[in-house]
């Protein structure tokens, strides 16, 4: 688990007009949600540990949000997809798994692996998957 563990910088994304539909968003929420997803140099810190995960991310330098996921309590929290759980996990040395689920938009499924010093994020809503790729800092 420890490969999870440090800071990590987008690179980019791909499949993102199409996710942000998948959402079932539109206006200001889809307007924030594509310009997240869209934003490079964007930097995360991840600590994974057999329990949870402890997520920050900073844009333009700045801690804009601290997400804390016990897996073994789900416990909603606000993200820019609204209310959402953790519910469910697979870890191993380079891979994680897990869904969210959330009031008012679709189920969505996470799987994160490592593949050298990069970090890649696939998040699927239906059929749609976006992949957020990240690079070891």
């Amino acid at each position: 688990m420890s490969a999870f563990n440090g800071k990590w910088k987008r690179i980019s994304a791909t499949n993102v007009d199409e996710f942000v539909k998948a959402s079932g968003f539109d206006g200001e929420k889809a307007t924030k949600l594509k310009a997240f997803l869209t934003t490079v140099e964007n930097l995360e810190e991840l600590m994974v540990t057999d329990v949870g995960i402890n997520r920050k991310v900073y844009i333009n330098g700045q801690l804009t949000r601290e997400l804390n996921t016990n897996f073994n309590e789900p416990q909603e929290k606000e993200t820019l997809l609204g209310k959402s759980t953790i519910i469910g996990k697979k870890i191993s040395d380079n891979r994680l798994e897990y869904t969210e689920t959330g009031s008012g938009r679709p189920d969505g499924f996470s799987v994160i692996t490592i593949e050298g010093d990069k970090l890649i994020l696939d998040y699927t809503i239906g059929d749609v998957t976006c992949r957020r790729t990240y690079q070891k800092q």
